[in-house]
């Protein structure tokens, strides 16, 4: 698995772990809570690839869509 799939299943742990409300969300899995915690992963993947980039601003590669 590549290192944002790691990243990205040590988010959804860490907000299970921390929120009540994630956990059940994950749990239900309708489409509101579906959208629920994607807006939320996508909150603390942003400011984790924010930290990250500003501590290696040299290993940045940017993505061509």
């Amino acid at each position: 698995m590549s290192r944002m799939g790691d990243l990205h299943i040590d988010i959804v742990t860490d907000l299970s772990k921390l929120s009540q409300e994630f956990a059940e969300a994950i749990e239900c899995g309708c489409n509101a809570c579906e959208s629920y915690t994607i807006d939320e992963i996508d909150k603390q993947f942003q400011l984790v690839g924010d930290t990250w980039a500003k501590a290696n601003p040299l290993r940045l590669v940017k993505a061509s869509i």
